[in-house]
């Protein structure tokens, strides 16, 4: 009886403590509170090792391994999420989600994928390299740079291209956490000397980048940008120069002593064309002269003088004519002079005083749109066969009427025909001189002359004048004693007592005393090369070209 009663009392004590026994080996490995419920499984890979798995209700952290791999283990009805977490990196998809767990899920992968910013900005220059940047990427042709760079990337970037200097030089990038826009760099391009001593100043080197123009020494400078190629010419009016250009081919360093030499020619002098031709000088300040730029420049002188003298003879300006001053001149009827730097002066001689009826002046000719004048004149002075006569007259029916201001309209439009002489600078000026007869009478002078600019080596001579056919018409006589100084002045004195006369180794009369009531002799006419070519081209009219012209008469 007792025994029965001990195996009954064992059986008891193991029926309640199996239960228990079972339920702690079914706890192992589940969380608290998952006792005595079925668990699932959930595994899967990321293909990245060390990636935080981040899972709803499992305070205990879990990381994949090395292979990139997990697995969890959930009890039956769990339902939240599992989402992989890795600084820099992003995963697609970026969480999964579970309803009551009632089944094992394997195979939930995911996919890692690196976090990449931007790094963009401009360098101003196409071509540049951008050393240090993933690839090396290189500048598009609007100087423009972007490239994709890891996160936490580091790096110096440098910014290089062949001539070019850039600021900043580089830029330092330390472990990469966002992206980096307008990281933008000026360029420079290198530049180098080139200089050298051109002989003269004033000398344009055409070639050069800019207006280079050499100073009043001879010399010149420029900056060059690297790898420039050219010809460089110098020029200047009426030199040429040894060597006459020098080329260059991608220039990457100075360039000093680039020299060039003048080279003297034969300095011009008077034209002796003969025939009755006017006389020209063309003087030259900067020492040496191009022969054929002083041919044209005579040539371009004597037609403009064709001219002024065929207008003072027209029926409305024949009041009389040229003075002829026989031999002393070669029988020519006027001059011009050239002084490089100033402009050209054009002298005209006439037998009349320059006094006249005041009347409402005339129009002027009306503009033409060629210059047929001009070359009537050219045609003329290069034709042999044509003679020209000038010499005392006196004043036309049809021009006893005219007044001054007509007559200085008709040599104001005389003037346009100066935009036909070459090489004259636009600032020049251009200067018409009429010498008028005195009310007493004119000076003719006959016999022969020294050569121009040298006075007389002495002696005597005596010149007798005619009458003009008006005025007082008296013939003066008068004696003339040379400077033996050779300053070329000589002294005169007239016969006839009203006063002395001075004239000068070229001839010129200048009255020292004049009779009272006298009218004006000389009318000078003053304006520039540029407004004579804006007249003949039609950018300015008629009135407009006289309203500059700055007339004096005395």
């Amino acid at each position: 009886m007792m025994r029965i009663q001990r195996t009954s009392l064992t059986l008891t004590i193991l029926g309640v403590l199996l239960p228990i026994a079972t339920g702690l080996a079914q706890a192992q490995g589940q969380d608290p509170g998952e006792t005595n419920r079925k668990t699932y499984v959930i595994s899967g890979s990321v293909g990245l090792a060390g990636v935080k798995m981040q899972i709803h209700g499992f305070p205990k952290e879990l990381v994949t391994d090395s292979r990139g791999t997990y697995t969890v283990n959930v009890p039956e009805g769990w339902a939240g999420e599992v989402r992989p977490a890795k600084d820099g990196y992003e995963f697609s998809p970026a969480a999964m989600r579970y309803t009551p767990v009632k089944k094992d899920y394997t195979e939930e992968n995911f996919r890692a994928r690196v976090v990449t910013f931007t790094i963009s900005g401009k360098t101003g220059v196409a071509g540049a390299v951008m050393k240090g940047l993933p690839g090396d990427p290189i500048t598009d042709t609007n100087g423009s740079y972007s490239v994709t760079v890891d996160y936490g990337w580091t790096r110096r970037v440098v910014p290089v291209k062949e001539g070019h200097t850039f600021k900043p030089a580089q830029q330092i990038y330390q472990a990469v956490t966002r992206s980096y826009t307008d990281q933008d760099y000026k360029a420079s391009v290198l530049t180098y000397t080139l200089s050298g001593h051109a002989g003269i100043a004033g000398v344009e080197m055409r070639g050069l980048p800019g207006h280079v123009v050499t100073d009043r020494d001879g010399h010149y400078r420029v900056e060059i940008p690297y790898g420039w190629s050219g010809t460089v010419a110098p020029t200047k009016r009426g030199c040429r120069f040894e060597p006459a250009r020098r080329n260059y081919s991608r220039v990457r360093a100075d360039m000093q002593g680039q020299d060039y030499e003048v080279v003297s020619l034969k300095v011009a002098t008077p034209s002796s064309l003969g025939g009755g031709r006017p006389a020209v000088l063309v003087i030259p300040t900067s020492g040496v002269v191009d022969a054929q730029v002083v041919a044209q420049m005579e040539e371009d002188m004597q037609v403009m003088l064709e001219i002024l003298r065929d207008r003072l003879s027209e029926s409305r300006m024949d009041l009389g004519g040229l003075i002829d001053y026989g031999d002393f001149f070669g029988g020519q009827s006027g001059e011009a002079l050239y002084l490089e730097g100033y402009g050209v002066v054009f002298v005209m001689t006439v037998d009349f005083p320059l006094s006249f009826p005041s009347e409402q002046a005339s129009e002027g000719e009306p503009e033409r749109e060629v210059d047929p004048v001009w070359q009537r004149a050219r045609q003329k002075l290069r034709s042999p066969s044509i003679k020209y006569r000038y010499g005392a007259g006196r004043r036309s029916a049809a021009a006893e009427g005219i007044s001054l201001e007509e007559f200085q309209k008709e040599l104001v439009e005389a003037l346009r025909h100066a935009a036909n002489v070459r090489h004259i600078a636009s600032s020049d000026r251009i200067i018409l001189t009429v010498i008028g007869q005195d009310e007493r009478g004119v000076y003719g002078y006959r016999g022969s002359a020294g050569a121009y600019g040298g006075g007389y080596g002495g002696g005597s001579r005596s010149a007798s004048g005619g009458s003009s056919g008006r005025g007082r018409g008296r013939t003066y006589a008068h004696s003339e004693t040379y400077n033996t100084r050779g300053d070329g002045l000589v002294q005169t004195s007239s016969g006839d007592g009203d006063g002395n006369v001075k004239r000068n180794a070229l001839g010129d009369v200048i009255y020292e005393a004049r009779r009272a009531g006298a009218g004006p002799t000389v009318l000078t006419m003053q304006t520039t090369k540029a407004d004579v070519d804006a007249y003949a081209t039609g950018e300015i009219d008629v009135e407009q070209f006289r309203s500059r012209v700055k007339v004096l008469s005395y």
